[in-house]
């Protein structure tokens, strides 16, 4: 099974100076790993919230070959502001990375630690081990997540 305890740590790397909690997540919603909450039911909330705004932003955007006199094209980032804190929300390649951060974090503060981990994501190779079980046999796989958050096989061992 996909060890989320790897992307897990490098995303608890990030979550300090303000930022509460941090959320690598599908495009579709579906939960990859977070950190700095207490139960993952907060992280399900946020990465449902996240694909959400993400989804009805591409539904509704113009396309990138049409610019207008603001230079509509495509979308980098989404920051929303509300009562109880930020949230800003970025693409690195297919995946989406979500951070929640305090009421009194600035947003141009929240914005400049997103770009700067997003650009570490995508520049970090992360080692990922899955072990399968199949008829009394148990395949051992080690897997590289790239930049573009792809699998590549590196080992296999037979047990």
């Amino acid at each position: 099974m996909l060890k989320p305890k790897a992307l897990s740590d490098v995303l608890a790397q990030v979550t300090s100076g303000g930022i509460q909690s941090t959320v690598l997540l599908t495009r579709d919603g579906a939960l990859l790993a977070y950190s700095g909450f207490d139960g993952g039911k907060d992280a399900k909330i946020i990465a449902a919230m996240a694909s959400s705004m993400w989804a009805a932003h591409q539904r509704t955007r113009v396309t990138s070959t049409i610019r207008n006199s603001v230079g509509a094209g495509d979308l980098n980032m989404i920051l929303l502001d509300s009562e109880e804190g930020k949230l800003a929300i970025s693409a690195v390649a297919n995946q989406l990375l979500c951070m929640v951060s305090k009421s009194n974090v600035e947003l141009g503060m929240l914005k400049a630690k997103l770009r700067s981990n997003r650009l570490q994501f995508r520049n970090d190779i992360t080692f990922i081990g899955i072990r399968l079980k199949s008829k009394n046999k148990i395949v051992e796989l080690d897997y590289i997540l790239d930049a573009g958050f792809k699998f590549h096989c590196k080992r296999i061992r037979h047990s």
